[in-house]
């Protein structure tokens, strides 16, 4: 025996299943990732130039790791905000991998838990 709140649900449900049959449109192909179509009045438009020195964020310093040598023996590093141990070997040495050769040569440092300031010895 079927109640009357079985009976609405089953209703709402039939509703919803009507009302999405056929909504799938074929847009035709895709266009690649990284395309922008032309305008529509066929026009072409040039991709706007970007400004190396114009960031989204200005109160946050940009770090730009080709401009930073590689880290040579025995230097040392000072943490900035946001920095892993995994970050930082990319940036010094092109390698995240090497963030376990950073915390081995920085045993009182918790991976976990780098302040910034904080000076770490980077191996080479």
């Amino acid at each position: 025996m079927m109640t009357k709140q079985m009976l609405v649900t089953g209703a709402v449900l039939g509703l919803v299943l009507l009302g999405t049959a056929g909504c799938e449109v074929d847009r035709g192909p895709r266009p690649e990732l990284g395309t922008v179509p032309p305008p529509s009045g066929g026009e072409t438009v040039a991709p706007a130039a970007a400004d190396e020195d114009e960031y989204m964020y200005e109160d946050v310093a940009p770090v730009r790791i080709e401009d930073e040598a590689p880290a040579a023996g025995g230097s040392t590093y000072t943490v900035r905000q946001d920095d892993t141990l995994w970050s930082i070997a990319v940036r010094e040495y092109g390698d995240g991998q090497r963030w376990q050769d950073i915390r081995d040569a920085n045993p009182n440092v918790d991976a976990n838990n780098l302040p910034v300031g904080t000076e770490l010895t980077l191996p080479e």
